[in-house]
């Protein structure tokens, strides 16, 4: 009996590795669930790198798998096709090697999103080349640079783009993200966050106390939608676990939240979220100058309808979204999510507005003495948009919660 359970065991692994891509030496995991396996492994496999998987899969198989591969695919889709070409080959000859097998599902599933995100870019592109405009990266002055960088390459898996002085202090800085940010690459269109080191004259935001009452132009969190996230990474990487039910509730060193709900999107960077006083006058800011549309969020539920709402279990509410099963976040009652106009909201990120009423957020980071963080929006007619937000000449202007917005011009 012991030898059968060893053989089925073994041939469960082979069955992982060959159909997630993920094999090695090293530590990585692979979810087991699209083959309908359930089971638990070694305790260092549960304990050592825990996963927070959606619903539907969190009871499936998880076993440490060594390759490092990026979160999000990375890449040219030419060069891509050409090594799979290169792996098909040589399984020809070797076709029951493991390292193959699982590099030929790794380079599938890559071109597949490759070819997606191509797309998404595509759609960004007419959106630019008809007037309209997108929100491009956040710009965010941290404590303590170094300790905020290990946050979002070690916990949150993001590749480092570039590094090196901003402000008018020139203080250091560096740029993180997914993929490229231009709109000429298979894996561009990628939002950004730019982290840069406070200094005396140009501070830190503050970390909002959580019983404070609503302060204007806070800037609340960061949404994001990834495969999957290790919370002992998150940690490790010098994270404040709030919540872990669904989805995890993160706040990242220098006090700003990050919400990270477990499945894809093209691109992970979903929002930010900004206290505003009025949420009419920001929208419409957004909607002239930009051209941007509202996504409004649905009425507040006054009955359980239909079982689709519940109770977490520090009482927090939430909804239970599409065919998974998966737990998210109840929408943000009274708030408008502002998105490119011109092409799906899937596709771009999005400056979610919210009310001064809405209960249950994080309390965000409070402005400092000067633009302690702003959004980048990218135009392909910047001239118009800056007069039409009433930008200065480096095409900086503010919405009427005070959020500094920079003007950048994309070229197409």
């Amino acid at each position: 009996e012991l030898s059968d359970m060893l053989n089925f065991a073994r041939c469960a692994a082979l069955l992982l590795l060959a159909h997630a891509g993920r094999a090695s030496r090293t530590g990585r995991r692979v979810d087991g669930s699209a083959l309908g396996i359930s089971a638990s492994l070694t305790r260092r496999a549960l304990v050592g790198s825990a996963v927070l998987l959606p619903a539907a899969s969190a009871l499936a198989l998880v076993q440490y798998a060594p390759a490092r591969y990026s979160l999000v695919p990375q890449g040219n889709l030419l060069e891509k096709q050409r090594r799979l070409a290169e792996v098909e080959r040589d399984i020809l000859r070797k076709p029951e090697d493991l390292y193959l097998l699982g590099e030929r599902a790794q380079l599938e599933y890559d071109i597949v999103r490759l070819q997606d995100n191509a797309a998404g870019v595509q759609q960004l592109r007419s959106c630019a080349a008809a007037g309209g405009a997108y929100a491009a990266s956040l710009s965010l002055r941290v404590p303590d640079l170094q300790a905020a960088k290990t946050f979002w390459l070690e916990g949150l898996q993001l590749s480092e783009l570039r590094s090196g002085r901003a402000g008018p202090d020139r203080a250091e800085s560096v740029v993180l993200g997914y993929g490229r940010e231009g709109l000429t690459d298979d894996d561009g269109g990628k939002f950004s966050i730019e982290l840069i080191q406070a200094t005396a004259s140009s501070p830190a935001p503050v970390p909002l106390p959580p019983d404070s009452a609503p302060v204007a132009g806070a800037l609340l969190y960061v949404q994001m939608r990834v495969p999957n996230v290790r919370i002992t990474g998150l940690i490790k990487a010098g994270g404040e676990i709030e919540s872990a039910y669904g989805y995890v509730e993160v706040i990242s060193p220098g006090g700003l939240g990050v919400r990270v709900i477990t499945s894809a999107r093209r691109d992970p960077f979903e929002f930010v979220a900004v206290r505003v006083p009025d949420v009419e006058a920001a929208a419409s800011f957004y909607e002239r100058a930009f051209k941007m549309k509202r996504v409004v969020t649905p009425p507040m539920r006054t009955a359980r309808d239909g079982g689709l709402l519940g109770t977490g279990l520090f009482g927090s509410e939430y909804e239970v979204l599409g065919p998974e099963g998966m737990l998210a976040p109840s929408p943000v009652y009274g708030s408008v999510l502002m998105v490119p106009g011109c092409c799906p909201q899937a596709d771009a990120f999005g400056i979610l507005l919210v009310p001064p009423e809405a209960k249950g957020l994080p309390p965000g980071v409070g402005p400092a003495q000067s633009d302690p963080f702003a959004i980048s929006v990218l135009c392909a007619d910047a001239k118009a948009a800056r007069a039409a937000a009433g930008a200065d000449t480096q095409g900086r202007a503010r919405d009427p919660a005070g959020v500094g917005v920079e003007i950048g011009e994309l070229k197409l």
